[in-house]
């Protein structure tokens, strides 16, 4: 479903009225392309062809500019749009846009098919353009990362979790501050 669909419009409208940011899960396509073949193994029923949803993303994010979005997964990009400079791009257009972040181990990196454009390069640094991202928009980052838990399991062994604190300690303690929890509080109204 594109992301300016009347459904997400009218959900706009509703979190805008009560005040409630949204959370928006969405892979960035910049323009239409073939399903990447890296991500074959991930499973069946994924389009052979993905459309270009930027637009769509920026027409939601404007049509009420007091609703606030929060783009997860920043840092794990399957498909490779959401880059650093598509992000810094957007939110210089987009005052009510926030971004989540789901930094994985730099190890899991050469297996791990979701980490294009990733926070850290391979080496465990924080590349300089993410960092000054960071900077120049440091109130509209959090950490925001999920796995997956199976019955029987302690959960995926690529788990984001050491990766964004490992991360969050690289930060300037400023920084680090507001990333690793104060923006968190504030966007989503917490005490």
């Amino acid at each position: 479903v594109m992301p300016d669909h009347p459904l997400f419009l009218l959900l706009a409208e509703i979190a805008a009225k009560h005040d409630v940011p949204i959370d928006f899960h969405m892979d960035a396509v910049t323009e239409d392309m073939d399903f990447p073949k890296r991500l074959s193994s991930l499973g069946k029923g994924n389009p052979t062809r993905l459309k270009a949803n930027v637009a769509a993303f920026e027409n939601l994010l404007s049509h009420n500019e007091k609703a606030r979005f929060v783009w997860q997964h920043a840092g794990s990009d399957p498909v490779g749009g959401m880059t650093a400079d598509l992000l810094r791009r957007l939110l210089e257009a987009h005052s009510n846009l926030y971004v989540g972040l789901r930094v994985a181990y730099p190890r899991a990196m050469p297996e791990n098919p979701r980490l294009v454009n990733a926070v850290l390069d391979e080496q465990g640094q924080l590349r300089s353009e993410w960092l000054k991202l960071f900077t120049d928009f440091s109130d509209r980052f959090v950490c925001g990362s999920d796995t997956f838990v199976n019955k029987g399991n302690k959960g995926d062994a690529r788990s984001p979790f050491p990766g964004t604190w490992a991360f969050v300690r690289k930060l300037p303690p400023d920084l680090a501050k507001k990333v690793g929890g104060g923006n968190a509080a504030r966007i989503y109204g917490l005490q």
